[in-house]
C-alpha cells in the first residue's frame, strides 16, 4: 500500500514539472524578445544618416563633402568612412568623395559597433570638351542631365535628367548659344527683363554672372578652360576669357557677316556672307583660322554658297554644302579655290580635313619635287587639291547634314531621319521627322521635338521612341 501511494505521488510531481516547463520557456524567450527589441530601439537612436544621397562629378573636376548625422542630433563619435569602389571615388575621414575614373560607385559610414549608414550614390563622368556641337545649339547634355531651351514653358532654361526624372526651371532667360561643361552653363539670354547677355552659371543656378552685354551673340563654343568663341552679325569672331565678368574680350579678326563657325584645339574654321552677294542658301566661301599662327586660309571662295557648318565628334572634319547657283566672278583674289581650274560647278556636301596642317605638308610637298627637278608652279599645282583637304561627299544639295557621331553621318532628305557612314556606305533611313526638325543627340540618344512641342528620345539606330515629360506642371516642377 505504502508503495502504491509512493508511486502515486511521484506521478504527480513529474506532471507538475513538465507542465510548469513551457511555461519557463517561455518567460525564457520574452525576456530574449524584449532584448532584441530594446536592442532595435537603441539601434535607431543611433542611425547613421549620410547626405546627400546621389551625387555627380566629373574626372579632374573639383570634389564634394558629404554631411553625416546621427538621430536624435546625437554625436556622432568616431566612423569609418568606405567606397565601395575606390577606383571611381576616394573618399577621405572628413567624407570629402574625390573623383578618380568614369564609373559609378557608393559610399558609406560604419562606427565601431558595425551601424552602418545609408548609401551615397557616386556618378563620375567626363566633362565636355567643348560644351557645344554646332555653336547654335539649344539642347546640350552633360553626366546624368539634359539642359535645354524649353519650347513648352516660353522657351526659358530647364534641365532634366535623361531617363526623364526631375525637371527643374532654372531661371526665366530665354538661352541660344547653349554650352554646358561639368557643372557650368553659357549662353546668351535675349530675354529683355532679365537683361540681354552673355551668361555663365552654375547647373544649380547658385550662381549667375553677366560676362558681356555689348554683343549680340550669333554663335558661342566654350572649352574645358573656359574659353569662348563667338561670332557677332556684322562685325568679327571674338574670343573671351569667362573665369571673370571684366575679363578681356579679344577680337580675332576682321570679317563681314560671319554666317556660322565651328572650333576645335587648332582652328577656328567658318564662312560668311559677302557684302556685295546675295546667298540665298546662307554663307558663303570656307576659310580657316590658324589659332596659334593666327593665318586665315580659304577653301571656297567667297561667292560659292555654302550652308552652316558641321564639326565631327572628333573635332577633325568640317561638313560644309555647296549649293548650284549661278554665280557671277567678282573681281575678288582669292587663292587657291578647289574648283578654280574645273569647268563644271560642283555642288553638295564635302568635308574638310583638319586634323593636319597643310602648311607643312606643302613644304614637304615643295622639297620633294626640287629634289626630283620640278618646278615650285607644279608642286603647287598637285597640291591644290590636298591643300584644301577637301573630299567630295555622295550626299547632295537636297541633303541636310545635322550632326556626325561615332562614324555615322545624320541627315536629313525627304523630311525622314537618315543616317550614313563617313565613308558614305550603308545608308539607313530612321524615322519621319519632318523638314525642319529639330534633332541632336547627347552621342547615347537622339533627341528631337515635335510640333506640338513634346520633347522624344530614341537610340541612335532610330529605335524606342520615348517621350520626356518637359510641359510645366505647377505642382511638380522644381524651380531653382
Amino acid at each position: 500500500m505504502k508503495k502504491s501511494l509512493l508511486l502515486i505521488a511521484l506521478g504527480i510531481i513529474l506532471m507538475q514539472t513538465t507542465a510548469q516547463e513551457p511555461r519557463t520557456r517561455v518567460k525564457r524567450n520574452t525576456e530574449t524578445g524584449q532584448g532584441a527589441e530594446a536592442s532595435d530601439n537603441q539601434a535607431r537612436k543611433d542611425n547613421l544618416y549620410l547626405s546627400p544621397g546621389r551625387i555627380e562629378l566629373f574626372v579632374k573636376g573639383a570634389g564634394a563633402t558629404l554631411d553625416i548625422k546621427r538621430s536624435q542630433n546625437k554625436e556622432v563619435g568616431e566612423v569609418q568612412w568606405i567606397s565601395a569602389n575606390p577606383k571611381v571615388a576616394r573618399v577621405s575621414s572628413k567624407g570629402l568623395v574625390t573623383p578618380v575614373a568614369v564609373g559609378s560607385t557608393v559610399i558609406y559610414v560604419q562606427d565601431p559597433s558595425g551601424i552602418k549608414s545609408n548609401e551615397c550614390t557616386v556618378i563620375i563622368s567626363n566633362a565636355n570638351e567643348w560644351g557645344s556641337i554646332s555653336g547654335k545649339d539649344n539642347l546640350s547634355a552633360q553626366g546624368e542631365w539634359l539642359y535645354f531651351v524649353n519650347r513648352a514653358d516660353s522657351n526659358m532654361l530647364y534641365k532634366v535628367m535623361r531617363n526623364g526624372q526631375f525637371l527643374t526651371r532654372i531661371n526665366n532667360d530665354y538661352p541660344s548659344c547653349l554650352n554646358v561643361i561639368g557643372n557650368t552653363i553659357y549662353y546668351y539670354n535675349s530675354n529683355e527683363r532679365t537683361r540681354p547677355g552673355l551668361y555663365r552659371i552654375s547647373a544649380d543656378n547658385v550662381k549667375r554672372t553677366l560676362l558681356n552685354d555689348r554683343d549680340y551673340i550669333t554663335s558661342l563654343m566654350v572649352n574645358q578652360e573656359g574659353l569662348a568663341f563667338y561670332s557677332v552679325n556684322d562685325k568679327a569672331i571674338f574670343s573671351h576669357a569667362t573665369q571673370k565678368s571684366n575679363a578681356t574680350i579679344d577680337k580675332l579678326f576682321d570679317i563681314k557677316s560671319v554666317y556660322s563657325m565651328v572650333v576645335n584645339g587648332d582652328y577656328v574654321v567658318y564662312n560668311h556672307n559677302w557684302e556685295d552677294i546675295q546667298q540665298p542658301e546662307g554663307g558663303g566661301g570656307l576659310y580657316t583660322y590658324k589659332r596659334d599662327t593666327k593665318k586665315n586660309e580659304e577653301y571656297f571662295s567667297i561667292y560659292r554658297n555654302t550652308s552652316h557648318l558641321i564639326l565631327d565628334d572628333q573635332e577633325k572634319k568640317v561638313y560644309v554644302c555647296v549649293y548650284a547657283h549661278p554665280t557671277v566672278a567678282l573681281d575678288y583674289k582669292y587663292i587657291p579655290d578647289v574648283f578654280e581650274k574645273r569647268e563644271s560647278k560642283p555642288s553638295g556636301w564635302f568635308s574638310l580635313d583638319i586634323s593636319y596642317d597643310p602648311q607643312k605638308e606643302m613644304m614637304k610637298e615643295i622639297q620633294r619635287s626640287q629634289s626630283q627637278g620640278n618646278n615650285h608652279n607644279d608642286a603647287f599645282d598637285i597640291l591644290t587639291e590636298k591643300y584644301g583637304r577637301i573630299k567630295k561627299l555622295s550626299l547632295t544639295e537636297q541633303d541636310m547634314i545635322l550632326f556626325v557621331q561615332d562614324g555615322w553621318i545624320y541627315y536629313i532628305r525627304d523630311s525622314f531621319l537618315r543616317r550614313i557612314k563617313t565613308n558614305m556606305k550603308l545608308d539607313q533611313e530612321l524615322f519621319f521627322c519632318g523638314a525642319d526638325a529639330e534633332i541632336t543627340t547627347d552621342g547615347e540618344f537622339l533627341y528631337y521635338w515635335n510640333k506640338d512641342n513634346q520633347l522624344f528620345r530614341r537610340i541612335m539606330d532610330g529605335r524606342y521612341e520615348k517621350e520626356i515629360i518637359v510641359k510645366p506642371d505647377v505642382g511638380a516642377v522644381q524651380s531653382e
